[in-house]
């Protein structure tokens, strides 16, 4: 179960995460059935924290200030947190739309129309461009959102040099889920 979480929270598909988690015991189809499960749970629990305000529904957690809430499950033993997840998947259908338009996936670009503020990190071989933001969100495409180490050893994306510097300058992990984020 936490294995799928992982993968369900890395944005991959219910067929990605039943193929990466390959445990010995449980077939694909108990795999899938499990990942639609959580999925179904993490929704339900979405939509009761919407119908009945965050302070009634499921285990709430927030932030010390007040800010946003989420919703937070227990599936299988497993605390998930609903909100993060639900959304997660969301951002995934939607990049999985905007790339699958591309008959070519390496000439998917993201919509420079859309302001999106630039990137200053201290890259020491070329500058963070749109094409970089691009590469690194079909990255999160193919590899799953936080598999940062995955996707700057996928050569087509020509990320390697760029992020994760063995120097600990930025972009760091930390960074490219917030710059994921933000596109």
């Amino acid at each position: 179960v936490q294995e799928e979480r992982r993968a369900m929270e890395a944005g991959a598909s219910l067929e990605e995460a039943a193929a990466r988690a390959r445990a010995s015991n449980s077939g694909l189809e108990t795999l899938l059935s499990c990942a639609r499960r959580l999925v179904a749970a993490a929704e339900r629990a979405e939509r009761a924290a919407n119908a009945s305000g965050l302070e009634r529904a499921y285990n709430m957690t927030g932030a010390a200030d007040g800010g946003d809430k989420s919703v937070t499950i227990e599936f299988s033993g497993v605390a998930v947190n609903a909100t993060e997840l639900c959304a997660r998947r969301n951002d995934m259908l939607g990049l999985a739309a905007l790339v699958g338009r591309c008959a070519d996936p390496l000439a998917y670009r993201i919509n420079t129309r859309t302001p999106v503020p630039a990137a200053h990190w201290s890259t020491e071989t070329k500058p963070w461009t749109p094409k970089e933001d691009s590469m690194l969100m079909l990255g999160i495409y193919r590899h799953g959102y936080g598999n940062w180490v995955v996707i700057k050893a996928d050569p087509a994306l020509e990320l390697a040099d760029l992020i994760l510097p063995a120097n600990g300058k930025s972009p760091t992990s930390k960074h490219l889920g917030r710059r994921s984020d933000l596109i």
